[in-house]
């Protein structure tokens, strides 16, 4: 296979999830829960697929890897909204979500950078377990226990999340642009020539007493 063919492969599997993503919103929305599952099962399968086929043919990109960011980002916060018609108690974790996302948005205009904490990791996966749960509750209505759980541990996951990436993109954003003479290290070398330069002037001055080399200069110009 050439390798343009290998490169679109992933993003096109990528764009696949993104547009599958507002067809399973609106279908939850007709009733059709069980259509949205399957979809979500296919584009779930996209996610596991795209990134492990671009690293096995070795075709990984930035823009591949960034489409893929918004792409589970899309098909979370679109999963979320799927359960709203049967479940409204996962509002919450959808305004979340949403807010971490325009964060990390905000973050990637100002820097042209991504950042990706461990405690977002944590707090993806137990959304991903939550949504699962809500999922099967929905159709069985045996796991309220369970979901009730898995969702406060989500919410306090997103809350946490979000207070990290807040305070480590405002170190990010303000940090401060160390100049050379603001350098710890140039400043010791400074300080360590200033301090060599007093010691030989120090130096000279007690020869210069020593040997009376000024009277002498006095008298020779006498």
């Amino acid at each position: 296979m050439k390798k343009e063919y290998k490169q679109m492969i992933p993003n096109i599997l990528t764009i696949i999830r993104i547009i599958l993503t507002p067809i399973m919103i609106l279908l939850s929305f007709l009733g059709h829960l069980k259509i949205v599952i399957v979809l979500a099962i296919i584009a779930a399968l996209t996610d596991m697929i795209d990134g492990k086929l671009a690293r096995y043919w070795c075709v990984t990109s930035l823009k591949g890897a960034k489409l893929d960011v918004v792409a589970d980002k899309v098909f979370a916060i679109g999963l979320i909204a799927c359960l709203l018609p049967k479940n409204k108690t996962m509002l919450p974790l959808l305004i979340l979500e949403a807010i971490i996302a325009l964060t990390n948005l905000f973050y990637h205009y100002k820097t042209n950078r991504t950042e990706s904490l461990m405690i977002g990791k944590f707090k993806t996966t137990f959304l991903f377990i939550t949504i699962i749960c809500s999922f099967i509750n929905t159709l069985t209505n045996k796991f309220d226990m369970l979901e009730s759980g898995f969702k406060a541990v989500t919410i306090n996951l997103q809350i946490l999340s979000l207070i990290f990436y807040f305070l480590k993109f405002y170190e990010v954003i303000h940090q401060k642009e160390i100049t050379v003479e603001d350098d710890i290290s140039h400043q010791k070398i400074i300080k360590e020539i200033e301090e060599d330069k007093t010691i030989k002037i120090d130096n000279l001055v007690e020869l210069t007493k020593k040997y009376n080399l000024n009277d002498s200069e006095e008298d020779d110009v006498y």
